[in-house]
């Protein structure tokens, strides 16, 4: 090694030999730099990847919501139309619901969201009437 550091600097001269270790530096730091580079890129590539994957999961669980309280929605209704009485606190419910459902379709404008607009029209005819019998003295709800 010795031997060699010796015949660089008497062929190169001291400033030339010092030149020639830069420039071997600097090709070593490229090659990583590149190296680097490759790999951030994949990281990123790798990550929009599972940023959609996340995206589109969270949208299945936001229809899968939405269709779970259109089931509930549906359900209510149709126990309405048999003449089945609610309590306040069942009612309540099924507005949080219809809450979550109408969001959903907000947000998600491609949902098809006329499936439960008769149900909910039934739901809000039937709430008014018991709020109405309740301001009359009768039992509007299942107490």
């Amino acid at each position: 090694m010795q031997l060699t550091i010796t015949i660089l600097v008497s062929l190169f001269g001291g400033g030339a030999l010092l030149k020639f270790i830069e420039f071997l530096i600097k090709r070593k730091d490229n090659t990583v730099n590149e190296r680097f580079d490759q790999l951030e890129r994949k990281m990123d590539e790798r990550d929009k990847k599972i940023d959609k994957k996340f995206e589109d999961l969270y949208k299945k669980l936001d229809y899968e919501a939405a269709d779970n309280a259109r089931i509930r929605i549906l359900a209510f209704s149709e126990e309405t139309q048999r003449g089945q009485k609610h309590s306040k606190e069942s009612f309540d419910q099924v507005h949080s619901d219809i809450d979550k459902y109408n969001r959903h379709c907000d947000k998600y404008p491609d949902y098809p969201n006329s499936r439960a607009t008769m149900a909910i029209k039934n739901i809000e005819t039937v709430y008014m009437e018991a709020l109405n019998l309740e301001k009359e003295g009768y039992s509007g709800f299942l107490s």
